[in-house]
C-alpha cells in the first residue's frame, strides 16, 4: 500500500512545528539552565584553585618555619658561635656542618642547608653546594634578604642535575640579627618532594598549571614560552578569572611567598561538570517528543488513514480494480463518499465486464483471422506438386503430398474453435509436414535440424508461431534468386533461458542487412507486410505477440549478410 501523501505532510508539518519548539526550548535552556550551571562549575573551579593554593602556602609556610627552628635552635646557635670563634678550626667548622647536615636530614624534601655570617666563609650541610646553588647565592635577590634583617623570601626555581635527572629546587632565604649575631639561613628544597602530590592534584583537575614569580616570569625558566604561548589567548581580556571560547585562566598569587599560580582549564571541563545535567534534560525533552510525536502520529493517522483509504481505493479503480470496497465506519461525510464510492465501483465493474467480454470477443476473431491466413500461392504451387506428382503416376508421393497439405489445413481450420495455442512438440510436427512438401518442389536439398528440450514439449505456444519463420529462412535466407533453388539448413531450437521461454529458427543462408532488419522490425504503415516473400508475415508474428502477452513477450533478429539469419521468440508468461 501507498504511503498517504496527506499524512506525510501532515506529520512535516508537525515536525517543522517540533523543530522550532525544540530550536526555542534549546535556545531558552542555554540561557536560564545551561549557563547558570557553567556558572556554578566555574565557582566551583575557583573554589578548588584556592583551596590547592592554601594547600601549597602551607607548604610553603613550614619551610619557613622549619627555617627559623634552625636558626633558633640553641645547639645551632652554639656551634655558629664556636665557627665565628674559630673559623680556621677544622672540627668547629665540621661540627657546624654536620649540624646543618642533621638539620637536612630531618624533612626529607630538603636538598642542602646553608649559612652565610658577615665576613666569614658559607658553611653547608658537608656536602658541597651545586654550581646552581652557589650561583644563586650570588645573585642579586640573594644579596637584597642578605642586607634587610629579618627578611625572608622564596628563590626562583633552579634546576641541577644528579646521577643523570633533573632535579627542581626552590630556596628560602632569611637574614637573622640575634644577640649581635647577624647570619643569613638558606635552605634549598626540592620542588617535586614537598609540592609534588599537590601539584599532580593541581594538574589533574586543571589542564595546565605553572608557576610565575613576581615579576611575572616563570618559576623555572623552562616553562617560559608555555606560559607566555597561554597568556596570549586571553590578550584583551581583564579581570581573574579570564574566560573566552577557549577556556577560563585563573592567577592567585600566594600568601606567604611572591609566587603566583597560573592555571587554565579548557571550556570541555566546564561542560564535563554539568555534562550529567545536561544528558537528563535532553534525554527527558526527546522522551518527551517522542512521546508526543507518537500521539501526533496516532492523531493524524485517525484523522488521514480514511482518506488514505479512499485515494487507494480510486487508484485502484483506475487500474481496472473494480472488486475494491471501502468500509463504511462513520456517518459523516467520509461515510457517505465510502457509500456512494462502492456503489459506484459496483456500476462501473458490471460495464467493465460487459466490454471487457465485448473486447476479448473481438480481439478472439481477430486472433484466428491471424492464424488462419494462408498464402494462396502456397496452396497453388502444392496443388501444381501433386498435379505433377500425378502426371508421372508417382501415386505414393501424391499421397503423401496430399496428406501434408491436408494436415496444414486441418490446423489452421481449429482455430474455428479458438484453439490458439498448440504444444510446442505439435508445431514442430506441423513444421515438418509444412518442409515435406517444400522437399518435392525443391528437392532435398534443405535440412532441419530440431533441438527440442525434453521439458518443453508439452509446454502450450500460439499457433502457427514458428511456421512462419521457417517459411521466411526458406524462401528468403536459403533461396537462390538467379535460378531458384532452395539449399541449406534450417535449426529449430526450443528451451527454457532463465523465466522465459526461448524459440530460435535459424539459419545459414544469404542473411539480412541491419537495414532490413530494421524494417522488419518497425514496418513502416505504408507498406504492407503481405508482399512477396513473406508470407502470413513477421509483422503478423509481432501483432499476435502483442495481443496474447504484451511486454512479457520480445522478438529479435540476429543477422550478418552471407552468414544467415536467427529469429528469436522469448516468452515470459505461460500459456492457456
Amino acid at each position: 500500500m501507498r504511503e498517504s501523501k496527506l499524512r506525510n505532510k501532515t506529520i512535516r508539518l508537525v515536525l517543522q512545528i517540533y523543530a522550532l519548539v525544540m530550536a526555542a526550548s534549546l535556545i531558552l535552556i542555554f540561557m536560564f539552565v545551561v549557563r547558570p550551571l557553567m556558572e556554578d562549575a566555574l565557582e566551583r573551579y575557583t573554589e578548588q584553585n584556592s583551596y590547592i593554593l592554601d594547600e601549597v602556602d602551607s607548604s610553603l609556610n613550614s619551610v619557613a618555619e622549619y627555617t627559623n627552628f634552625i636558626a633558633y635552635s640553641e645547639d645551632f646557635l652554639d656551634k655558629l658561635d664556636a665557627y665565628t670563634g674559630n673559623p680556621q678550626d677544622a672540627v668547629v667548622r665540621h661540627d657546624l656542618e654536620t649540624k646543618l647536615y642533621n638539620a637536612k636530614t630531618i624533612k626529607r624534601e630538603i636538598q642542602s642547608v646553608a649559612v652565610d655570617v658577615e665576613g666569614y666563609d658559607i658553611v653547608s650541610s658537608i656536602l658541597r653546594l651545586k654550581t646552581e646553588e652557589e650561583e644563586l647565592m650570588e645573585s642579586q635577590w640573594y644579596e637584597k634578604i642578605r642586607n634587610t634583617s629579618y627578611t625572608g623570601g622564596f628563590s626562583k626555581g633552579i634546576t641541577i642535575q644528579e646521577d643523570g635527572h633533573e632535579t627542581r629546587l626552590i630556596a628560602y632565604t632569611k637574614s637573622y640579627h640575634f644577640k649581635n649575631r647577624k647570619f643569613t639561613l638558606t635552605v634549598f628544597f626540592r620542588y617535586n618532594d614537598l609540592l609534588g602530590s599537590i601539584i599532580r592534584y593541581y594538574k589533574s583537575n586543571f589542564e595546565k598549571q605553572y608557576w610565575i614569580t613576581a615579576d611575572g616570569k616563570a618559576l623555572f625558566e623552562s616553562e617560559q614560552d608555555e606560559i607566555d604561548e597561554l597568556c596570549a589567548l586571553f590578550d584583551g581580556e581583564e579581570g581573574w578569572p579570564r574566560r573566552n571560547s577557549d577556556g577560563v585562566l585563573w592567577q592567585d598569587g600566594l600568601l606567604n611567598a611572591s609566587y603566583s599560580s597560573v592555571s587554565y582549564i579548557p571550556s570541555a571541563y566546564l561542560l564535563d561538570r554539568i555534562r550529567e545535567n545536561i544528558v537528563i534534560m535532553v534525554s527527558m525533552a526527546v522522551v518527551l517528543l517522542i512521546g508526543t510525536l507518537f500521539i501526533v502520529i496516532y492523531v493524524v493517522n485517525r484523522i488521514t488513514g480514511p482518506l488514505h483509504s479512499m485515494t487507494e481505493a480510486m487508484k485502484g479503480v483506475v487500474s481496472d480494480n473494480f472488486e475494491t470496497k471501502l468500509p463504511v465506519e462513520s456517518d459523516d461525510e467520509i461515510g457517505y463518499l465510502s457509500e456512494t464510492f462502492n456503489s459506484m465501483g459496483e456500476k462501473l465493474q458490471e460495464y467493465f465486464k460487459q466490454l471487457v467480454k465485448k473486447m476479448e470477443n473481438e480481439q478472439e476473431m481477430k486472433f484466428g483471422l491471424l492464424i488462419s491466413q494462408i498464402d494462396p500461392h502456397f496452396v497453388c504451387n502444392t496443388l501444381n506438386t501433386i498435379k505433377y506428382l500425378a502426371m508421372q503416376k508417382r501415386t505414393d508421393d501424391v499421397q503423401k503430398v496430399a496428406s501434408a497439405l491436408s494436415n496444414i489445413l486441418r490446423d489452421r481450420l481449429r482455430v474455428k474453435d479458438f484453439q490458439i495455442y498448440d504444444t510446442v512438440q505439435q508445431e514442430v510436427d506441423t513444421i515438418e509436414q509444412y518442409l515435406a512438401i517444400q522437399e518435392y518442389r525443391y528437392g532435398g536439398e534443405v535440412r532441419l535440424e530440431c533441438e527440442i528440450a525434453e521439458e518443453v514439449k508439452e509446454c502450450r505456444i500460439p499457433k502457427n508461431m514458428m511456421q512462419p519463420l521457417v517459411e521466411n529462412a526458406l524462401f528468403h535466407g536459403l533461396a537462390d534468386e538467379d535460378d531458384g533453388s532452395v539449399r541449406g539448413t534450417i535449426r529449430i531450437q526450443v528451451k527454457r533461458q532463465g523465466d522465459a521461454l526461448s524459440i530460435v529458427v535459424a539459419d545459414n543462408g544469404a542473411g539480412i542487412s541491419p537495414e532490413q532488419v530494421q524494417s522488419l522490425l518497425h514496418p513502416q504503415p505504408d507498406v504492407s507486410e503481405h508482399r512477396k516473400g513473406h508470407g502470413i508475415g513477421i509483422a503478423n508474428i509481432m501483432e499476435r505477440l502483442e495481443i496474447l502477452y504484451g511486454d512479457m513477450a520480445e522478438f529479435h533478429i540476429h543477422s550478418e549478410l552471407d552468414k544467415g539469419t536467427e529469429m528469436e521468440i522469448l516468452i515470459w508468461s505461460k500459456s492457456e
